[in-house]
């Protein structure tokens, strides 16, 4: 039961609005009443040094449209931990369209990696954070993201996992966390966190999934060209072999595509 009201809740909120409506906004001819749909709202926290293809999972995975698809739209915010632009870990800038702000009122908050695990973060942020998870929002920290979330205490006593490189610092660091540092994803409820990269997608497709159902996560992950599944149990580097292997498979579908097509081309058999 919890686990129902927890993923109707975090797909979307649908509240009935009674208001009166021209004739062209009404469900039907004699309807005075409609649903509005409020999409789910999601943070996600940029700063200085950011790893710009951890930004762009969250981004990837909620901030593309694909409703032609059936996939629900997400309202997705990048909010700055400061204005102007953010030097990235790739020596280019982004600018964020929100400050932490953007945080207040977000159902779901997703802190996508940090610049320096021996870096507090600072205390602005972890307030914020701390005020969010009071009130209920979902938190996710993917990769180093986890340090973050464990800075603010959100992770103690609870599982937790985060890049394996940096996993027994992370324990050392903060034992009031049962670390896990195999596995590529832990869904704790409200909290998550991620191992590193990579697995950074499979939380969110979980997400997705916890959210919408899997034929929606299903749907996206075909369109990014991703496994729509991995179990976030599943080893770190045993899921780096197997998505390694996965690549091989395909780069040599495509050599024997390649062969066959110039086969034709030429006319030899």
């Amino acid at each position: 039961m919890a686990a129902s009201l927890f993923q109707h809740y975090f797909a979307w909120r649908v509240r009935l609005t009674v208001t009166s409506m021209t004739t062209s906004d009404r469900i039907g001819p004699h309807s005075s009443s409609h649903l509005v749909m409020t999409a789910h709202t999601i943070a996600v926290v940029a700063f200085d040094g950011i790893s710009p293809f951890l930004l762009s999972i969250p981004c990837g995975v909620f901030g593309e449209d694909r409703s032609a698809a059936g996939v629900p739209r997400f309202d997705l915010r990048i909010c700055g931990m400061q204005s102007g632009p953010l030097p990235t870990s790739s020596g280019f800038c982004v600018v964020a369209p929100y400050g932490l702000e953007g945080m207040i009122d977000a159902d779901t908050i997703i802190v996508p990696g940090w610049h320096d695990p021996h870096i507090s973060p600072p205390e602005t942020l972890l307030e914020a954070l701390c005020a969010a998870n009071e009130r209920g929002a979902c938190l996710v920290g993917l990769c180093l993201g986890a340090f973050v979330l464990a800075a603010a205490g959100i992770l103690d006593g609870r599982p937790a996992t985060t890049h394996w490189l940096w996993a027994e610092e992370f324990g050392r660091r903060y034992p009031r966390i049962r670390v896990n540092p195999e596995v590529l994803y832990v869904d704790d409820g409200d909290v998550l966190t991620s191992a590193g990269v990579a697995a950074g997608i499979d939380c969110c497709l979980h997400l997705m999934r916890k959210w919408c159902g899997a034929e929606i996560a299903s749907r996206v992950a075909r369109r990014m060209v991703v496994p729509p599944h991995r179990q976030g149990g599943q080893a770190q580097r045993e899921a780096g072999r197997d998505r390694l292997h996965g690549n091989l498979a395909i780069a040599q579908g495509l050599k024997s595509r390649q062969r066959w097509a110039h086969r034709c081309h030429c006319g030899r058999w």
